[in-house]
């Protein structure tokens, strides 16, 4: 059986305290002591690493070129004197994980005096948290699938610490400042991550929250027909006759229609932002009259602006969790709304900019923070997302960590990384607004996929779990790299 080294970890007591290594000499570079009695050792002695895997990954030599870790170095032979002489070697095994080598000393004879087969493995730490407070909670799951995941590359993911609760919050909204954004989400998680600074040094915590999503703005217009069709978008309550106005004192409303489909507004996912009505940013009404009519309407041309006292949320929720499509407007008695809704006949053209949500994100995973933070939501698009949905996610979002996907050779990168290695030949995304195509950060379009820059949308079958997204209309992003990615992911250097 061969001799697992831990080649991404320093030498360590808090590493050796864990079963599967149970000795510093298993972190680190690779020590190798030969002992011989007093008076005989050889005159000639070399120590011999060699690669003997069947597939094992090798590194460019661009890739060797930029960084040390890659390479396999050798210090000096030391010998010491006691009862009994050791000679100590001491070498260090490049950072690509799964690697298997052979190890031989031999004497001056070429007598092999020491035999060993060795593999190379690489662990990282995580710590678990999920949202919860007296105001609500999101159910923990264990991550196994994901450890599994990661032991197909020869990665470790060991959890350590205690599970942590940090405060609910509806949304971490990932593209708005000043509300609960993921710096925010990042200084709950901070507080509370409370690995050993060597566990932290190759660790991550994996936090469950609510929902990831942000917000854009939107204009929409619906027109309604007074005296004619009319517009199954609109209804206005109290219904009036033709020409005659609002009189009995109790303000009316209008509901409108204004969102379909899979648009809705950004409401129902921070408090704060429905107390403001976030929402609703302007909207306007205008009234026509037809011109065929016998006398000019005093209204002809009249534009009114609605103010946000007047504009509340309508309607049922469409899923589960929310959903909102529409808004209500106050009629009050006797106002200028209220006598264009009055004439006989026309059009009332009604005009609003909205807050809507831009979209939902499965999670995120980000370095900013001064720590490795992942984090995987629980709710989506105003439904439950049931863990096992959430395998893709994880797995996506802990190779981000890892640094994939890999661009140690993109000089012009949004955020260069010269110790990574080279990248696979699919990568997108490593310069920000430049091959975004639609989504943040590295990533890879391997696969039957295709980007169409004018309607910003994918299509076709994704080929790999680092695709941008969780799949596409037409299919699901696998759970596992592709081809190109999964060698790339045993050569990262994951000592950092």
């Amino acid at each position: 059986m061969a001799l697992v080294q831990w080649v991404n970890l320093e030498k360590h007591a808090d590493y050796a305290a864990d079963s599967d290594i149970g000795s510093e000499d298993r972190c680190g570079a690779l020590e190798i002591k030969t002992a011989f009695a007093s008076g005989s050792v050889p005159l000639s002695y070399k120590v011999k690493v060699t690669p003997s895997g069947s597939d094992d990954v090798t590194y460019t030599t661009a890739e060797l070129g930029r960084n040390k870790n890659f390479k396999m170095t050798k210090g000096a032979t030391d010998l010491g004197t006691s009862a009994e002489v050791v000679m100590s070697d001491t070498v260090k095994l490049p950072a690509a994980g799964g690697n298997k080598y052979k190890l031989e000393a031999k004497d001056a004879n070429g007598k092999v005096v020491k035999s060993e087969e060795i593999e190379a493995k690489r662990k990282l730490y995580y710590q678990f948290m999920h949202m919860e407070d007296t105001n609500g909670k999101v159910t923990p799951y264990a991550l196994t699938q994901m450890e599994g995941h990661c032991a197909n590359y020869h990665i470790v993911l060991s959890k350590a610490g205690t599970d942590k609760k940090i405060p609910f919050h509806k949304c971490v909204n990932s593209g708005a400042g000043g509300r609960f954004s993921h710096v925010g989400f990042a200084a709950d998680v901070r507080a509370e991550y409370d690995l050993t600074a060597p566990q932290k040094k190759v660790g991550c915590v994996t936090a469950l929250s609510n929902y990831v999503a942000s917000f854009k703005s939107t204009t929409k217009t619906l027109t309604h027909s007074i005296g004619g069709p009319a517009n199954p978008k609109i209804s206005i309550t109290p219904s009036v006759a033709a020409g005659v106005a609002t009189t009995v004192g109790i303000p009316g409303k209008i509901t409108l229609s204004i969102l379909t489909g899979h648009e809705f507004l950004w409401y129902g996912l921070d408090d704060d932002d429905d107390l403001a009505k976030v929402w609703f940013i302007d909207g306007a009404a205008s009234f026509t009259p037809n011109t065929s009519s016998a006398s000019p309407s005093a209204m002809a041309g009249q534009s009114i602006q609605i103010s946000r006292t007047d504009v509340s949320i309508g309607g049922t929720k469409m899923r589960t969790h929310g959903g909102h499509q529409v808004i209500e407007v106050t009629v009050n008695p006797g106002s200028t709304l209220d006598n264009m809704i009055s004439q006989a006949s026309g059009t009332l053209d009604f005009a609003f900019e909205l807050n809507r949500v831009k979209g939902f994100s499965g999670g995120f995973s980000w370095g900013g923070a001064g720590f490795a933070l992942t984090t995987c939501c629980t709710k989506a698009w105003f439904e439950d997302k049931q863990p096992s949905k959430s395998d893709v996610i994880w797995n996506h979002e802990i190779g981000h960590r890892m640094g994939m996907v890999a661009f140690g050779d993109k000089p012009n990168a949004t955020y260069p990384n010269p110790k990574l290695p080279d990248a696979p030949p699919h990568l997108y995304g490593e310069k920000r607004g430049v091959n975004d195509k639609g989504h943040q950060g590295p990533h890879c379009e391997e696969g039957a996929v295709t980007y169409n820059a004018t309607t910003k949308r994918w299509s076709g079958t994704p080929g790999c779990v680092l695709f941008g997204a969780t799949g596409t209309s037409a299919a699901s992003s696998p759970l596992t790299y592709c081809s190109d990615c999964e060698p790339v992911v045993r050569k990262l250097d994951l000592s950092f």
